[in-house]
């Protein structure tokens, strides 16, 4: 576990730690839905760890994704590209795989990593 120089948890550092175990976990996936939501939880990590960064004060229970456009502007498009893919992950992990596609599920891996290396620049 990551710590400040004052001792205490730094959570964004151990959130961005994770981030390669999640993405890995996504490549290693064999089956196409396995891998797409993976995928997609690796992308909540690093929206996660950004929001844990930048510390937003919120005064209502919203989507990370309109919480990530609002407090990092830059990551703006990717928050509502993963944000149009919500009810599609809350398909799949209802039990419909069958609408998830190898190579969108490789499309979305190679996402989420581009996501991740915008989201540390």
């Amino acid at each position: 576990m990551s710590a400040e120089s004052n001792g205490r948890w730094a959570p964004a550092e151990v959130v961005f730690d994770d981030v390669a175990a999640a993405l890995a976990s996504a490549e290693d996936a064999v089956h196409p839905a396995d891998r797409y939501l993976a995928a997609h939880r690796a992308a909540l990590r690093v929206a996660a760890g950004v929001l844990a960064r930048r510390r937003p004060r919120l005064r209502e229970r919203r989507s990370i994704w309109v919480v990530l456009a609002g407090v990092a502007p830059e990551l703006a498009e990717w928050a509502d590209y993963f944000a149009m893919l919500q009810l599609k992950v809350e398909a799949v992990q209802a039990g419909a795989v069958g609408l998830v596609t190898t190579r969108e599920a490789d499309d979305l891996v190679r996402d989420a990593q581009a996501f991740a290396a915008a989201a540390h620049a």
